[in-house]
């Protein structure tokens, strides 16, 4: 998200914060927060994506709002703005589905907080997250200025299926299929999600450190197991998302903690 200020205004005179509030059907939510600093006539603020509804106010007033796009992406330019205001739109087009998973993909030129829809399952989180939490059953990322995709699927658990032999509890007794927001999901997608989680994991160096340390040690959260292994946060993430997605590993939450055990 980049701010620009017309009218004398420099872009040292804003502070601002972004907040993407995703829903489970694909649609977001964005917030700009924004303080200025010197008074302007109008203050032009680059969005996220295409907005479907778009909204500037402050405690008092609710601010006149032109929306255009260019090469450059989408823009709007708040009228006659006060020292703070809030800037919030609806938008459909940062985030698309496909083959049950959803895949998120926005730029911003300040830190942005992700918040995922509720009862989600990370499956690829940007190298360069600053941090990751859950907060109400909700994945909330918060994210650098640069250009990032996120992708996650809605999850729900399965029940045993019979096989040749005997019962068998897909990935480990747990089996999960994008649900919810995704309804109509073909029978073609169902199978091919099906194949993909009864497929053994090839597991890494690093897969198998992380599972032997929360065998010695555990339970322990994302930032300790990053921590005691010399990782990036976000690559610690990624892996625990990955054994807990085959069964290899379970994930609790405790308090405001995420912690991975056997």
């Amino acid at each position: 998200m980049a701010l620009m200020a017309l009218a004398a205004i420099s872009t040292n005179s804003l502070n601002t914060g972004v907040t993407v509030d995703l829903k489970s059907d694909g649609s977001a939510i964005v917030t700009h927060k924004v303080t200025v600093h010197e008074m302007t006539e109008f203050i032009e603020i680059k969005l996220l994506g295409e907005p479907e509804e778009i909204v500037a106010y402050s405690e008092s007033e609710v601010y006149s709002t032109e929306v255009y796009n260019n090469v450059s992406g989408w823009f709007a330019k708040v009228l006659y703005p006060d020292a703070s205001f809030t800037l919030t739109y609806a938008t459909v087009s940062i985030a698309n589905y496909s083959e049950g998973f959803w895949t998120v993909t926005f730029s911003s030129e300040e830190e942005v907080e992700v918040k995922l829809p509720p009862n989600v399952v990370p499956v690829s989180v940007p190298e360069e997250v600053l941090d990751i939490d859950l907060e109400d059953d909700r994945y909330v990322l918060w994210l650098p200025p640069g250009t990032y995709t996120v992708e996650y699927v809605v999850l729900v658990e399965l029940p045993s299926v019979e096989e040749e032999g005997g019962t068998t509890n897909l990935l480990c007794s747990a089996m999960y299929l994008a649900i919810g927001a995704v309804a109509g999901l073909s029978i073609y997608v169902v199978i091919k999600l099906l194949r993909r989680r009864r497929l053994l994991p090839e597991l890494d160096d690093t897969d198998k450190a992380i599972l032997d340390l929360i065998r010695r040690r555990g339970p322990l959260s994302i930032g300790e197991i990053a921590d005691q292994l010399s990782l990036p946060r976000s690559t610690a993430h990624r892996k625990v998302s990955k054994l807990a997605r085959y069964g290899l590993i379970k994930l609790e939450r405790v308090g405001s903690r995420l912690v991975a055990k056997e």
